[in-house]
């Protein structure tokens, strides 16, 4: 990002995210819960969890528990689902999307999970 364009941010009273995470932990051998955390962010923001191909044709994961906090004039938003192995295929990326609407603004993050095994992070860039 330029300096202009993030002149431009901040003139328009928008404040990106200060960090995007997207992890994946197995509460138990058979399933994983999938979050996504963003911090500092304004206006409130909206946040959707997509898998494989699906945010192409615009399907979120359904189920997901999205919360958002107002600290200061900033959110602070999570997003999660545990999902069970037996309903994915062996690999399966998981994208997080952090939207801000009302700044035309869209960030997204992704991990690749493998069925039945431990917490294994792989970032895709």
């Amino acid at each position: 990002m330029n300096m202009g364009s993030t002149d431009a941010i901040i003139t328009c009273g928008m404040a990106p995210e200060r960090n995007l995470e997207l992890n994946q932990i197995k509460p138990d051998i058979d399933s994983v819960n999938i979050s996504c955390r963003a911090q500092g962010v304004y206006p409130e923001p909206k946040m959707a969890l997509y898998k494989d191909r699906d945010r192409a044709n615009g399907l979120n994961i359904k189920g997901v528990v999205v919360e958002s906090t107002s600290k200061g004039g900033e959110y602070d938003i999570i997003a999660y689902k545990v999902i069970q192995d037996e309903d994915l295929q062996s690999s399966t990326v998981f994208d997080c999307e952090l939207r801000i609407p009302e700044a035309n603004y869209v960030v997204r993050k992704s991990i690749v999970y493998y069925t039945g095994t431990e917490t294994i992070v792989t970032p895709v860039e």
